[in-house]
């Protein structure tokens, strides 16, 4: 983003009169974008969840926790026993062990006074439900609402950006004459129109959604899909967690074809559910992305948008999301530099998910003669070729073409940042850092400023001094001010 220094009016003023020079049709293009942000957060969300909540679950189920139940009990049972009884209770780990503990103390303690009671209290704390799967079930099922939530609002804006799309949809008689006169306009009837085609979608099924947007938008689910078997087998597991205490169903034998048996659980793992929010991500986003070039998007503001998007995972270690929205943004027309960005960030998610040695033929042959010194950085970066890459670094930085900020966060670099040369580099990424904290970006209308090199600031977004923004009354984006809006002071 451009730093721009601000004059005149002041921030909250420039806020609310800076001319967004875009038309109708354009904002609510833009307005799909929008949606992809908080849909993101809201996936965001749940993986934080799951990262803070899960070894909780799991100290939960723990045999040590269900043995606290049985402490009141053990007060009661005679010093001599109580040490016989904790012995009795030591069975070896085993899939039965439950069953084997309670059946020991019921052949040895029974006939005590206090025997029946102790059964009872260790019966209990073992047939109580697992924690870790219900939080588990209940992520997934979430996450499943989360992307209904996320199709809801782009169906939205798809039929206020082209309305006619609702004759199309009619097959019959929408309103009666009393419903009419009770709207009162042509406007509510619209909005009560889009709300029944939205809740018939919601309340239907999976393959009704795929549907729509395959006959009505032309955008079809499986091709954008990091695995379309994947996908199909999230929606009819999330039915049998919703509808049959998450056991398997025939319908969820027959639509998936999975090898299990009638009734047999259908345990969620954390690596399945995390797999799920990727699936469901990739999804979603790239959905959004092709309906923002349905109703009038520019194929270069969609290409940003999956710039970000892919960083953002690259940063957080997704890679098999990064090559989805990779490859699909090599579909995208676009200028020969927007494609290399797509075609470097696919080589390196592939390089993570494989090894080198799957792409070194690809990127040998890729020619960068002619291309800026930031591609020759990648190509070496790519192929592990340090002194190069060190070679090209002085002279990107004395350009611009690459930030302090870029040396220690970029991941294209990560290989480099164990050689000994990159400690070199400290005072250029400290004079970095400094001039972001200093600075801030804000969008007309938002409320939240951004750091300047955050990728979730919009197209509109322009700089502004930070202490301005806060003066302006505006909030840190949570997106990249983290530690900030957790109430930290000092971010050293």
């Amino acid at each position: 983003m451009e730093s721009e220094e601000t004059h005149g009016p002041s921030t909250r003023r420039a806020l609310e009169e800076v001319p967004s020079g875009l038309s109708e049709e354009a904002e609510r293009a833009i307005e799909v974008l929008a949606i992809v942000d908080e849909y993101e957060n809201r996936v965001d969300a749940l993986r934080e969840l799951l990262d803070a909540t899960l070894q909780h679950a799991r100290e939960l189920d723990s045999v040590e926790n269900r043995l606290k139940h049985i402490s009141v009990i053990l007060a009661l049972i005679p010093r001599d026993k109580r040490r016989e009884v904790l012995d009795a209770m030591r069975i070896p780990d085993s899939p039965t062990w439950a069953r084997d503990t309670i059946l020991v103390l019921v052949d040895r303690f029974l006939h005590e006074e206090w025997g029946p009671r102790l059964v009872a209290a260790v019966r209990r704390s073992f047939t109580q439900p697992p924690r870790s799967p219900i939080l588990l079930n209940s992520l997934l099922t979430n996450a499943v609402s989360a992307f209904e939530l996320h199709l809801a609002e782009l169906t939205r804006v798809y039929y206020e950006c082209i309305p006619q799309a609702l004759d199309a949809a009619s097959k019959e008689k929408e309103f009666s004459l009393p419903e009419l006169k009770a709207l009162g306009s042509i406007e509510d009837a619209v909005d009560v129109a889009v709300s029944r085609r939205i809740d018939g979608l919601l309340f239907g099924s999976f393959a009704g959604w795929r549907k729509f947007y395959r006959d009505g938008i032309k955008i079809d689910f499986e091709t954008l899909s990091i695995d379309w078997a994947a996908v199909q087998e999230v929606f009819q597991r999330r039915h049998t967690i919703v509808h049959n205490g998450a056991r398997a169903t025939k319908r969820y034998m027959t639509e998936t074809g999975a090898p299990v048996e009638l009734g047999q659980p259908l345990d969620c793992t954390p690596d399945y559910v995390e797999a799920c929010f990727d699936e469901l991500f990739a999804l979603g986003a790239l959905a959004a992305v092709e309906l923002f070039r349905k109703v009038g998007g520019e194929d270069r503001a969609a290409c940003d948008e999956l710039h970000g998007i892919e960083y953002r995972m690259m940063l957080a270690g997704k890679w098999r999301l990064v090559s989805r929205v990779s490859s699909h943004g090599l579909t995208i027309p676009a200028d020969s530099a927007t494609s290399e960005v797509f075609k470097v960030n696919l080589w390196l998610a592939r390089k993570r998910l494989e090894d080198l040695d799957t792409i070194r033929p690809e990127v040998e042959a890729w020619d960068v003669s002619a291309s800026s010194d930031r591609f020759k950085l990648a190509k070496a970066a790519l192929l592990g070729e340090a002194d190069e890459a060190f070679a090209l670094i002085p002279g990107l930085l004395a350009s611009g073409d690459i930030s302090g900020i870029d040396l220690f966060e970029w991941p294209l670099l990560n290989d480099l940042r164990a050689d000994e040369r990159f400690k070199d580099l400290q005072d250029t990424i400290r004079s970095s850092v400094e001039r972001e904290f200093a600075g801030a970006a804000m969008t007309p209308g938002s409320g939240v400023y951004h750091r300047r090199s955050c990728t979730r600031a919009g197209p509109r977004a322009f700089s502004v001094p930070e202490e301005q923004a806060v003066a302006a009354g505006a909030r840190p984006a949570r997106c990249c001010h983290a530690m900030r809006a957790e109430g930290a002071t000092d971010l050293t």
